[in-house]
């Protein structure tokens, strides 16, 4: 559909892709970021200095570097900026790796197509700690997801029975429960072996415990950091 628009449109058009390498714009292959200028390409970034996980992201920094170098910014400055660049908080936010175990605050994930994005950008499964005040959103589709992305859920607040009811539905095991945030941040350090990541990406809104995403994102950074070195297993 926006491929076609190019025909309608009277402007400089550039594109950008993660499938194929363009004429103008930008484009991704083989864990490298290009510019292209006139079918001629120059490398701008590879995936070593790139410090924000998902597919989503790699299409947002191709729309960066496409922009940006049409407006004059030089290909050093361009990747400089995006090497330094480590994310938002509480967007897929890295937060601390005790004993091996990584924590990624996704608190701003406050609807499943926003998790279905977070669980996508790992290439492993994760353990994930989801739940909150319910937006009622139909779970079929994304249970099927987070049962061949998760290793184990861990579900709290008000959605938690319908969530642990539509998990158990779709076949998602093993299923827990958490009271708090220090609960499920507790029992996803317990679960998790070196080399796992626990998430906090709810599928809700934060409205049963907290008043905000960022008061919630908050609770979970310092409940990770409250967790000691060794303390599991």
């Amino acid at each position: 559909v926006v491929a076609d628009m190019e025909h309608r449109s009277p402007s400089h058009i550039l594109k950008i892709s993660q499938k194929k390498a363009v004429e103008n714009g930008a484009y991704y292959a083989d864990g490298q970021c290009y510019i292209a200028k006139d079918g001629v390409a120059k490398f701008v970034i590879g995936n070593e200095d790139i410090h924000i996980p998902g597919s989503h992201n790699i299409e947002n920094i191709l729309t960066v570097i496409a922009l940006s170098h049409a407006l004059g910014v030089p290909v050093e400055t361009i990747h400089r900026i995006i090497s330094e660049f480590h994310g938002v908080e509480h967007r897929l936010e890295r937060v601390k790796t005790i004993g091996g175990i990584t924590f990624y605050n996704d608190s701003k994930a406050t609807n499943v197509d926003s998790v279905i994005k977070a669980l996508e950008s790992f290439d492993q499964q994760v353990i994930l700690l989801a739940g909150g005040h319910d937006k009622m959103t139909p779970l079929e589709d994304f249970m099927e997801l987070v049962k061949e992305k998760t290793k184990a859920v861990i579900f709290m607040g008000e959605a938690a029975d319908r969530f642990e009811t539509a998990a158990k539905k779709a076949g998602v095991k093993p299923i827990y429960r958490a009271l708090s945030m220090k609960d499920a941040v507790e029992k996803g350090y317990k679960l998790a072996e070196t080399g796992d990541i626990v998430l906090l990406s709810p599928a809700c809104s934060s409205f049963d415990w907290y008043s905000c995403f960022e008061e919630r994102g908050d609770d979970f950074k310092r409940c990770v950091h409250m967790l000691q070195e060794g303390g599991h297993h």
